[in-house]
């Protein structure tokens, strides 16, 4: 799950991932990108959270700033 908050307090955008490349079969990182486009200056927050097979979770948390 990939969302992107700003840059106002009610600006909110679902992402979807555009590619998967999975590491194997075996235990290991996977690849997953995404492409989206900031078209209004301020401060964004991207939220990405995952959950694995055995129902173990990770979010992390990245913030971005564009400006004109």
């Amino acid at each position: 799950l990939w969302e992107l908050y700003g840059p106002g307090e009610e600006d909110y955008r679902m992402l979807s991932a555009t590619r998967i490349d999975p590491a194997g079969t075996g235990p290991g990182p996977a690849l997953v990108e995404t492409r989206f486009q900031l078209e209004q200056p301020g401060h964004y927050r991207l939220r990405v959270a995952t959950t694995d097979l055995a129902g173990r979770s990770t979010v992390v948390w990245r913030s971005l700033g564009v400006s004109r």
